[in-house]
């Protein structure tokens, strides 16, 4: 048997070629669009660490020079926006330093790497913590690195703090780009050659507010998107253009990049350049194919872990409860659960639970204690009450049903499957997408998310694996997609219904809430593959399935939440 029979012999041996060349070919070209994009233009990264001008707090920021950077070389610094990183911002600092200007993306405080909380402050106009974050860059481009002229962008808001900060020190910021935040509650008089760019399906503002910005800029009516007014050279330039997504991605969207290089290039070289090359639709796509195979790779040796811990037949469990129920009206029982939770439980317990350390983590907290009481109250009004035959003591013993193996190896299993899981994920994000690796203090966040979550998620894993079983086929991958499928609808039918309502609404709480809904749904989809994978594999124990989650839970909520408590926005 030669080398290619043996490897395509087995199935195993299969998905770990595969993974292995999908790793390769992804992680090579995205380590060349991420420090060689363009050879002609070279520049290097560099860690460095600032003090917040606001109170010393340590800020954490990336330094990309360009090769050739001399004095007086334009510097530009770039903030994310609510629940980011600088490495999310990574694609935007490229596309700039690969056109000479010298570049500072930060970490705002308790996000990312930087120390801190963030504080329970929200459209503050003249003053805010972070806004002492941005202009530590400000300075150190000004001190360190010697920069002739000084521009800011940033995302959501990072671009508020961006007008914020042009707008309280004039003489220092020549140019400011702001994607996905119209600011129109600002001293626009002081702000110098700003541009707005937002998506066309941007959740909290419309084209409509992009034009109340232009005409309260330029003092003109009948303006247009997409036109330039003003000039350059007297600090008045503005224009609003839009991209072609939504305001989670803006931020990877070419054409709000192509223009945000152009803007520089126009307000500190004197005019648009006609060679700039967008590389980020190349950087994302070798990250997809890098992700793709990180995540067979990790399917494989969850599917290993599983002989090994088990080393048996896995036992699956008869249906626990309500066996004639069909399929959708346990489903019905599900979603209604969850509404009632939600509508029961979500205020009081968002106040309830103010302590937990993250920003808005004390609404998920009360959202997920909520359903898990929702549920069982439905199940109890539907099932229990109108039948002489059931009983609230049913519950225990059906849940036990869904436990069938060793609940101590199960437990491994959902502890060792989960740590694969985020630990390649990480890796691979770190350094080329999202700040992914933990800090100490976020470690023992996650332990202590783990602690909170799991007796409620284990509840919501019972009724959710009850619908499930309710699926079964003979073909494994069949099964897999069709409970992914029918888990995904059921959590998120009213997610979804919340977003469409809120949408660009005139009011900034609701269109903020069509944004939230949208991240709910991405997280959403992507644990539902994850943890269903782990569930099929974990002898179909929910104990299994449940730790997994509350450890992706964690790792989701402090990787991306930032530290504070109830940030304001709720």
């Amino acid at each position: 048997m030669n080398l290619k029979e043996y490897l395509i012999s087995n199935k195993k041996r299969s998905v770990l070629l595969i993974s292995i060349m999908l790793i390769m070919g992804g992680v090579i070209p995205l380590m060349i669009f991420t420090f060689f994009p363009d050879p002609e233009n070279p520049y290097t990264i560099k860690q460095i660490t600032l003090e917040s001008e606001t109170d010393e707090t340590k800020i954490q920021a990336l330094l990309y020079t360009p090769h050739d950077a001399a004095r007086g070389t334009p510097g530009i610094v770039v903030a994310h926006g609510f629940c980011g990183n600088k490495q999310y911002m990574q694609p935007l600092s490229i596309e700039l330093v690969k056109r000479g200007f010298t570049v500072v993306a930060i970490d705002f405080r308790g996000h990312g790497s930087s120390e801190g909380e963030l504080p329970a402050v929200r459209r503050a106009l003249d003053e805010n913590p972070i806004d002492g974050d941005m202009l530590a860059a400000v300075n150190y481009l000004e001190d360190k690195m010697d920069a002739g002229h000084i521009g800011l962008v940033g995302h959501s808001m990072g671009g508020a703090t961006s007008l914020r900060v042009s707008q309280n020190h004039p003489d220092k910021i020549e140019a400011v780009v702001s994607i996905g935040m119209i600011g129109t509650d600002y001293k626009l008089d002081k702000i110098s050659n700003v541009l707005m760019a937002f998506g066309r399906l941007e959740q909290i503002f419309s084209q409509q507010q992009g034009l109340e910005f232009l005409e309260e800029y330029t003092g003109k009516k009948n303006v247009e998107i997409g036109k330039l007014y003003g000039d350059f050279d007297d600090g008045d330039a503005t224009k609003v253009i839009l991209g072609n997504t939504e305001h989670l991605f803006e931020v990877i969207d070419p054409v709000i990049l192509e223009a945000t290089v152009q803007w520089f290039e126009q307000a500190f070289n004197g005019e648009e350049a006609n060679d700039v090359v967008i590389t980020v639709v190349a950087h994302q796509i070798s990250f997809l194919i890098a992700l793709t195979g990180v995540t067979m790779l990790c399917f494989l040796l969850i599917y290993l872990l599983k002989e090994w811990i088990f080393q048996r037949k896995e036992e699956i469990p008869t249906i626990s409860f309500a066996e004639e129920d069909a399929l959708g009206k346990v489903m019905i029982l599900y979603i209604l659960g969850a509404l009632l939770g939600a509508i029961l439980f979500l205020l009081p317990f968002s106040y309830l639970f103010q302590a937990v350390p993250v920003s808005m983590g004390h609404i998920l907290y009360a959202f997920i204690v909520g359903m898990a009481l929702g549920l069982l109250l439905m199940y109890y009004l539907i099932k229990i009450r109108p039948n002489k035959d059931l009983s609230l003591s049913d519950i225990p013993q059906n849940i036990r049903g869904m436990c069938p193996t060793s609940p101590y190896r199960s437990l491994s299993y959902g502890v060792i499957a989960g740590l694969i899981l985020t630990t390649a994920i990480s890796a691979l994000m770190h350094w080329s997408t999202n700040a992914a690796f933990l800090t100490l203090r976020e470690i023992g966040a996650v332990f202590g998310m783990v602690i909170l979550f799991f007796p409620f998620l284990f509840i919501k894993e019972f009724f959710l694996r009850n619908i499930h079983e309710r699926v079964r086929s003979k073909n494994r991958f069949k099964e897999y997609f069709s409970m992914v499928g029918v888990g995904i609808f059921v959590d998120n039918l009213l997610i979804i219904l919340l977003a469409g309502v809120s949408w660009q609404n005139p009011n900034s709480d609701l269109g903020f809430i069509a944004l939230s809904m949208t991240a709910v749904i991405i997280f959403s989809v992507i644990q539902h593959f994850l943890v269903t994978w782990i569930y099929m594999n974990s002898g179909r124990n929910i104990l299994g399935s449940t730790m997994a989650l509350c450890i992706i839970y964690g790792w989701m909520i402090v990787n991306f939440f930032p530290f504070g408590v109830n940030s304001g926005f709720f």
